[in-house]
């Protein structure tokens, strides 16, 4: 038998079924920072990308009559998330600290898609080899420096791509900007900048050609800007990324005159913004600013 409206009208307007309701709004509203959401979000990306496979011949992907300004290697990668209720700090906007698991989302899926076929190749060579050691980047730090606040509930994008590498490391720059600004036109995005004293010519991305009385333009859709380090490992043996590239079909190999061609557009590349990950691996030398025998301030006990 089956229930009358005035029953159904009594159930969801009982005390219960409200709580009920509004917890589940709740919850609805926070999925992101529920226990062990994060490992859903990682399965996710990994079960996104078992199914998605980018052309990495470099015949293809590094064609210098089509990808002239954008190497694979170099293009970015985007996820969007939305600031949840539970990530806010007392000044009622997205907290410090909760950007680093949307980084730690968006890399994963940036070295799924650009790395998995160098991680499979290697790995292959070490099995090969009767070595046996599993292959895999591990970060190193990173850091964030924020611009914008993003209020509750914002939607927004983490843009990441492969900044640059050096003997050891692979340098992976992030940038938190506004929901759906990767999409729009380069005459949008210069109208919406701001940071130059004497107006000076910005690109899509946001630089501007160097003068001596220029400051540089930053996009005003940029909340916060994150740089982090991987290296990788096979075992406790460290491969070094160029290795990891060329394995991955990302840099090509051979004395043709397109490889030549690709391979200067990336060291190029390379070469510019490998002064940022030189500042950044600098910052190992703080380890060793710590001082054991200075007086402190005192001891302070946290809630937990």
């Amino acid at each position: 038998m089956g229930l009358s409206s005035e029953t159904l009208s009594n159930l969801f307007s009982s005390p219960t079924a409200i709580i009920a309701g509004l917890i589940g709004l709740f919850c609805l509203l926070n999925l992101k920072s529920l226990p062990f959401f994060w490992h859903l979000r990682i399965i996710s990306a990994f079960t996104q990308h078992r199914s998605t496979s980018f052309n990495h011949n470099p015949s293809d992907t590094l064609n210098l009559s089509k990808h002239l300004h954008t190497p694979l290697l170099f293009r970015p990668l985007i996820t969007t998330t939305r600031c949840s209720i539970l990530e806010i700090d007392y000044v009622l906007h997205k907290s410090n600290s909760t950007y680093l698991t949307d980084l730690d989302i968006s890399r994963v899926h940036l070295l799924l898609a650009l790395f998995k076929n160098g991680i499979a190749n290697l790995q292959k060579n070490e099995y090969a080899a009767g070595k046996k050691k599993t292959v895999m980047p591990v970060l190193g730090g990173v850091s964030v420096s924020f611009r914008r606040a993003i209020p509750p509930l914002q939607k927004y994008d983490v843009v990441t791509r492969v900044l640059c590498w050096d003997e050891k490391w692979i340098y992976v720059v992030s940038w938190f900007v506004k929901a759906g600004y990767m999409g729009g036109t380069k005459k949008k995005k210069e109208k919406e900048s701001y940071g130059s004293s004497n107006g000076g010519s910005a690109n899509i991305a946001g630089k501007q050609e160097n003068t001596e009385s220029s400051r540089p333009i930053f996009p005003k859709n940029v909340y916060a800007t994150s740089l982090a380090k991987y290296v990788i490992k096979a075992g406790s043996v460290t491969v070094k990324p160029e290795s990891l590239i060329v394995a991955g079909g990302l840099l090509p190999v051979g004395g043709s005159n397109e490889a030549k061609g690709a391979r200067a557009i990336i060291e190029k590349e390379r070469l510019r913004a490998l002064k940022y990950g030189t500042a950044f691996s600098q910052l190992d030398g703080l380890h060793g600013e710590l001082d054991v025998d200075v007086d402190t301030l005192g001891f302070f006990r946290d809630l937990v």
